[in-house]
């Protein structure tokens, strides 16, 4: 896990002496960072890293998987994803790792949950309807809806900040999809592939991972608009 300037520079290391700390999502008041790692051969929890203190903080300690964890707008509740019930399946807890509420069931695999700006939705990708599509569910458990169904892995859903659009990998390329009407757009058809997007807090750029240059690096895409 790095740090590196909005500006660019050359990349930090966090200091945490774990390992696998791949999927990470930052507090909503940027003092601290929750991310799933493993500590020896086990499978990973969610750790929380405070920024301040230097403090590393385990969230949970479940026998089966917890993983790919996702802040909810204010802060007070974690989206994320866990084999506890069964199946790998979207549940939420709160920020302390308390009070664990499960979103989704069945015998299907859910992953890399995301909360909405306006914290009533929670984005994940399923395999639940054949391929892996991107999926949407209330933060009641109500509601479930499929946004996308085009044939591949569509993944790594992220919304706008106004909850409007849907950024997505599918395949090596980036595509929109339009939450209400479904519309679809393909954002970059490019060489090299690109994927892991994040929206800019105006709306108006995407960041996102590349290899075009020959190494996977940090891009930004400006949607003029």
């Amino acid at each position: 896990m790095f740090l590196v300037p909005l500006a660019g520079g050359v990349p930090r290391p966090v200091p945490v002496r774990l390992t696998g700390d791949l999927y990470t999502d930052w507090a909503p008041d940027g003092r601290s960072i929750v991310f799933d790692a493993r500590e020896g051969d086990g499978p990973p929890d969610i750790y929380r890293y405070w920024l301040a203190s230097g403090e590393v903080e385990r969230l949970t300690n479940h026998p089966g998987m917890d993983g790919h964890p996702s802040f909810s707008p204010t802060g007070a509740r974690i989206a994320f994803t866990s084999t506890r019930g069964g199946s790998q399946s979207i549940w939420t807890m709160g920020a302390d790792g308390g009070n664990p509420i499960r979103l989704t069931d069945g015998s299907a695999a859910d992953w890399h949950p995301q909360w909405s700006p306006d914290g009533r939705s929670v984005l994940f990708t399923s395999n639940r309807g054949g391929d892996a599509d991107i999926w949407v569910i209330g933060s009641d458990g109500t509601g479930l809806r499929r946004l996308t169904s085009r044939p591949g892995t569509e993944d790594r859903g992220s919304w706008s900040p106004d909850g409007s659009r849907v950024v997505f990998n599918l395949g090596d390329d980036l595509w929109l999809v339009d939450v209400r009407s479904g519309g679809l757009e393909r954002l970059i058809d490019l060489p090299g592939r690109e994927g892991n997007a994040s929206w800019s807090p105006d709306g108006r750029s995407i960041a996102f991972v590349s290899d075009r240059a020959g190494t996977g690096d940090i891009w930004v895409l400006s949607l003029g608009r």
